[in-house]
């Protein structure tokens, strides 16, 4: 009977164990499936994300650096100017800079190296004793092959010939690929004085092979496009008459940046 009882004991211990282990099994089971179903997605989109995040802040970082700055005062005593900028510059000693817009026209005609300062305002040396300069000045970091390419790479400020350019462009696309265009629907945006974009929204159909191939035409274009967005979809249930919606931007540069 004692025998008995002992066994039973015995036997309701181990189920309670082998509950617990096999509850300790579940539990690690989903722990695991969590860290790889759903932690370790989650870290790889934070790790996408935070990678997209810095090469955003150095894109900015870059072009803010290329951005000219107002130029409060030239003042010239001895040889030296003394510049006072309107904004902080991002100019440190031994950067050459470019001035534009300056009166007498002796500071824009080549780069100044100079020293900086304080957060506004810089030092370099002049010849020719010119004098305080006025006007509307604006001054940028030297960097003027980078600048002129920058410059080259963009639409053309006269804007019919822009204008022209890119309707060549999308007739050649249309050609090249057979498909057929539906919709074409183009619009000036100025945002300053700095730079506009050329804003167009295309409407075609076709096949998916001349599909693919517009898209192609498109993103592997000389002229300086970028393709906003684009969208795809199915004119019948077989799939085989594809609608290509494409918004795309070509940037011109504004004459106060040339």
């Amino acid at each position: 009977m004692e025998s008995a009882k002992r066994l039973g004991s015995d036997t309701i211990m181990r189920n309670k164990r082998e509950k617990l282990l096999l509850t300790v099994a579940v539990l690690a089971v989903a722990i695991l499936a969590g860290d790889r179903l759903v932690l370790g997605p989650l870290y790889n989109s934070w790790q996408t994300r935070r990678e997209k995040i810095i090469e955003l802040e150095g894109k900015v970082a870059k072009g803010n650096k290329l951005l000219p700055r107002a130029v409060t005062s030239i003042t010239e005593s001895g040889g030296t100017a003394t510049v006072t900028t309107t904004d902080p510059h991002p100019f440190k000693t031994g950067d050459s800079v470019y001035f534009s817009g300056a009166t007498p026209t002796a500071y824009n005609t080549s780069p100044a190296n100079i020293t900086r300062t304080s957060k506004n305002s810089f030092t370099f040396s002049i010849g020719g004793s010119p004098g305080n300069a006025t006007g509307t000045i604006l001054v940028r970091r030297g960097v003027e092959e980078e600048w002129r390419t920058y410059i080259e790479s963009n639409l053309n400020s006269d804007n019919s010939i822009a204008e022209d350019a890119v309707l060549r462009a999308i007739e050649n696309w249309r050609g090249d690929s057979g498909i057929l265009l539906t919709s074409f629907k183009p619009q000036w945006q100025n945002h300053d004085d700095r730079y506009r974009t050329w804003n167009v929204r295309l409407v075609a159909e076709g096949t998916m092979r001349e599909a693919v191939e517009f898209v192609h035409a498109i993103e592997s274009d000389e002229l300086p496009l970028k393709i906003e967005q684009l969208e795809l979809a199915s004119r019948e249930k077989t799939g085989k008459l594809i609608s290509v919606s494409v918004h795309f931007t070509g940037l011109q540069i504004g004459e106060a940046l040339q």
